[in-house]
């Protein structure tokens, strides 16, 4: 589960333009106008602006650090920001536990990260982005699972409907811990505890059928999902995969893809799912191919998606662009994603013979590694190969 110290959305609509020299009285209306510029340097003179208009509002302060933090990379900056953001609200959970994250992946003081992870829970014990980083920050840094468990059930302990720190865990038993019969209790609890939250529901939605395989049960919740919110981009795409993979309803899935496309035309996965589904499930290669090629001109290092587009360019004859696709993709697939290397080691084998010696090679050291292919549909390479 990545960090929930986020960046503003892109797909957020843009807020009014403020005419020069009108004044702005609360740091709400601020933060939006910082978030409607266009290019960061226009958003850090805003900020800037803001600061010096309401040099006292620790919500402006440490939305600023965060923002020197991920978005500009000034840490040094960002440090002394999130400090100022701190002397004038020193138990502000928000910002506590953003300066946490800090310490911890940009300066590795972990004994300063835990220092501040604890007093953003003393701040507030239920307050899930900082529970989940907390105990993200215990599995990972301290080698202490079962602290990080613990850290969780206390805080659910204090607030047991909340339902944002019911499905947090859930996330985390999922992946991080590989608890599912757990996880299925607590994204349910979630469920119940916001019944019309589309997010949880789709996540909720997404566990159930990639991971236990409860079908009806997952596409009961995608539809109420999007009952509760049409315009959810990330739950349309879902059930687009759902359709034309479990249902193999592929007039339904088309039009859920298309639909999530209209909201989000530049998100890079999105546009791979898509292109992944012309290609595979309804044989546009052409379409297909222009899709991928969309989404590299946005992402132009996801190895997910070189390596698609690899396996489509293979397909239709274009080897040495293949060739070149198949590189980038290894190159740029993390040593971790074990699956992906299975793959893309999978397609260097088939259609690449001066690479085998080697590439057998890799191949038996993965597989000895315990990497697999997920019922991957491979039948088309096999066929060229």
């Amino acid at each position: 589960m990545n960090r929930h110290e986020e960046d503003r959305n892109p797909e957020e609509p843009r807020s009014p333009r403020y005419p020069k020299g009108s004044k702005i009285y609360h740091w709400g209306a601020w933060e939006l106008h910082a978030n409607g510029k266009d290019t960061l340097d226009e958003t850090d003179a805003v900020y800037q602006e803001a600061i010096a208009a309401l040099p006292d509002c620790p919500e402006l302060i440490g939305n600023y650090a965060i923002f020197l933090h991920h978005r500009l990379k000034d840490y040094d900056h960002a440090c002394q920001v999130y400090e100022r953001a701190l002397a004038v609200a020193p138990t502000h959970a928000h910002n506590l536990g953003a300066y946490a994250v800090f310490l911890e992946e940009i300066r590795g003081d972990f004994d300063g990260a835990e220092a501040v992870f604890s007093r953003a829970l003393d701040a507030d014990p239920s307050h899930a982005i900082n529970v989940n980083n907390y105990a993200r920050f215990l599995l990972y840094v301290r080698k202490d699972a079962a602290r990080a468990r613990q850290v969780f059930e206390e805080s659910i302990e204090h607030s047991s409907e909340n339902a944002s720190l019911l499905a947090s865990f859930a996330h985390f038993l999922q992946t991080e811990l590989n608890d599912l019969d757990m996880a299925e209790v607590h994204y349910e609890k979630a469920a119940e505890a916001a019944p019309y939250d589309d997010a949880i529901l789709g996540d909720f939605a997404l566990f159930l059928h990639e991971v236990r395989g409860k079908f009806d049960r997952a596409q009961e919740l995608y539809e109420k999902a999007e009952r509760e919110d049409p315009d959810n981009a990330s739950n349309l795409v879902n059930y687009a995969l759902f359709l034309s993979n479990i249902r193999k309803d592929f007039v339904k899935a088309r039009s859920y893809f298309e639909r999530a496309l209209l909201i989000a035309p530049d998100n890079a996965s999105f546009l791979d799912h898509f292109a992944t589904f012309l290609h595979v499930d309804s044989g546009e290669l052409a379409l297909a191919r222009e899709v991928y090629e969309r989404a590299l001109a946005i992402a132009p290092e996801d190895a997910n998606t070189m390596g698609n587009c690899a396996k489509l360019l293979f397909q239709v004859g274009d080897t040495k662009l293949a060739l070149e696709r198949l590189e980038s993709a290894e190159t740029n697939t993390p040593s971790t994603d074990l699956a992906l290397h299975v793959e893309l080691c999978f397609y260097r084998l088939a259609h690449d013979s001066g690479s085998w010696p080697n590439a057998l090679g890799r191949m038996r050291t993965l597989i000895e590694k315990g990497a697999r292919s997920p019922n991957w549909p491979l039948e088309d390479t096999i066929e060229r190969a």
